[in-house]
């Protein structure tokens, strides 16, 4: 079995099907230059705090049917079943995004209060939830189109909605400076056109008839457990922010904040991989090597990840300039390095849980949530009041790290899976001696210093050639690398599974 091959395969799908559910993260560096342009670092530490509470409110809504209806679905070929399980889902979405979105605007001013500190962003808070019903509709729609493998019609749809909203927000903030109401005004105006255009797409799957509160409910009951992983997720992710601003204020929060939206250039690459990540795992479960693809999977993604992460942190006091354009936001670059890891940790969560979801048990991501979290919150109240902005990001890395290894050793002893540890822990340490020799060594600015940053970059190379990683080989007249395939080895018993 050639593992090149399915590598490849993966990296494939990773880029088509990955790339309509990037772009929403992606609008978010997109828009960085704009809003820093305009807002001061308080400010946009005021903007992060009410991002962050419209992340979980969008997580809230959903009830888990994301999940449920993926699973009903594809349980029947009958289109009129389909419709059952897409109209139900519609229903129940737009009706719990409505009823939220009279509450935000029917208690704007106290949850504003709650958020920032201040009832000033009341309206902001106002608009942020009238948001939500349009982008339930865009939900379901763009998961529609993902269950029917429409990819390019999934892309075309949201690249629309990201273009619609980046000239909105250029015209609103950035001419008529009308600030953080104006952005989610601008928000509302793109969501709500998209919202029609999706409605009317759908419009033969959503109608009354198909709404069934029969399945409404047995997918309620598949779908509102997965609730508490996602807020638990959430918190892991979001939380520091609102430690940070109590502790130190909304100005580190700024700062924070645009260290985070640069660090998501990984996270867009995480999120592609992900994305195509389990259902071509799962579409490998019968084949006799499975084990051993997943085991490259692995090492293909510490060693591209890790020279992924490393390029960001060496450029990012690079990246801060160029997207963050007031000079105020330069001290962001000092946590760009450990964001960046975070999102790679958490990516790698998605590969080791592998065992765990062959196996149909859910319990190990739950728990893996709750370990997360609580050092999230430990390390954050203990570190932050000594190092602010940079002691949050170190919380939100050990915190991804702490997670992944015990999903890793969980779903290692439910199914085990022989992972080239070596090579793993090789790249890790590859990144870790690259940036401290970045740090200690080279100057900030200058041409021999830029020059330099490449050559350690280039390190990855031998060190790829040395693990086995990479290898030369002519094709005709044209030498390519390609990624090396392991040494054979025995794959282990197929023994019955032990429950933690």
């Amino acid at each position: 079995m050639r593992v090149g091959k399915y590598l490849k395969q993966l990296a494939g799908e990773s880029a088509i099907y990955g790339i309509s559910s990037t772009i929403n993260v992606l609008l978010g560096v997109i828009l960085m230059p704009l809003l820093t342009h305009v807002f001061t670092v308080t400010e946009y530490g005021v903007y992060t705090l009410i991002e962050g509470a419209f992340v979980l409110l969008t997580m809230l809504v959903v009830l888990g049917l994301d999940n449920a209806s993926a699973r009903w679905f594809y349980e029947s070929d009958d289109p009129a079943d389909r419709r059952r399980t897409i109209g139900s889902w519609f229903w129940c979405q737009l009706a719990a995004s409505a009823g939220l979105a009279a509450l935000l605007i029917g208690f704007a001013p106290a949850i504003s209060a709650l958020v920032t500190d201040s009832r000033e962003y009341a309206p902001v808070v106002g608009l942020m939830g009238a948001v939500l019903p349009f982008q339930a509709v865009q939900r379901v729609f763009q998961n529609w189109l993902r269950y029917q493998r429409r990819a390019w019609a999934a892309v075309a749809f949201a690249s629309s909605t990201a273009v619609a909203t980046v000239v909105l927000v250029l015209l609103v903030v950035v001419v008529r400076r009308q600030g953080l109401a104006g952005f989610y005004a601008a928000r509302l105006a793109a969501w709500a056109v998209a919202a029609m255009v999706a409605a009317f797409c759908l419009r033969n799957w959503i109608s009354w008839k198909t709404f069934s509160p029969g399945r409404l409910k047995t997918m309620l009951v598949f779908g509102l457990p997965f609730v508490p992983v996602a807020v638990g997720t959430w918190a892991m992710r979001y939380t520091d922010r609102y430690i940070l601003k109590e502790l130190c204020g909304s100005e580190e929060v700024g700062l924070f904040g645009a260290a985070f939206q640069i660090a998501m250039g990984v996270g867009v690459v995480v999120t592609a991989f992900t994305q195509a990540w389990g259902p071509f795992a799962f579409s490998l479960l019968q084949h006799r090597d499975s084990r051993r693809v997943y085991a490259r999977v692995l090492d293909a993604y510490a060693f591209l990840g890790c020279g992924l992460c490393t390029a960001v942190a060496l450029m990012a006091p690079l990246l801060v300039q160029i997207l963050a354009r007031r000079p105020e936001y330069a001290a962001a670059a000092s946590c760009v390095p450990l964001l960046a890891f975070g999102s790679l940790f958490n990516g790698a969560s998605a590969i080791v849980a592998i065992g765990s979801q062959v196996v149909k048990y859910s319990i190990p991501a739950a728990i893996a949530v709750a370990i997360g979290f609580a050092t999230s919150i430990g390390l954050n109240f203990l570190l932050i009041p000594f190092f602010a902005r940079n002691g949050a990001a170190a919380a939100s890395t050990a915190a991804w790290f702490v997670s992944m290894v015990y999903l890793l050793l969980a779903s290692q002893r439910l199914y085990p899976i022989p992972y080239h540890w070596g090579r793993n822990l090789a790249c890790l340490a590859c990144s870790l001696v690259i940036i401290e020799a970045d740090h200690w060594l080279l100057p900030a600015q200058g041409l021999a210093a830029w020059a330099l940053r490449a050559a350690l970059l280039s390190l990855f190379i031998p060190l790829g050639i040395v693990l086995g990683l990479i290898r030369w080989r002519r094709s005709g007249d044209t030498g390519e690398a390609e990624l090396l395939e392991a040494p054979r080895e025995t794959t282990p018993s197929k023994e019955t599974p032990c429950v933690l």
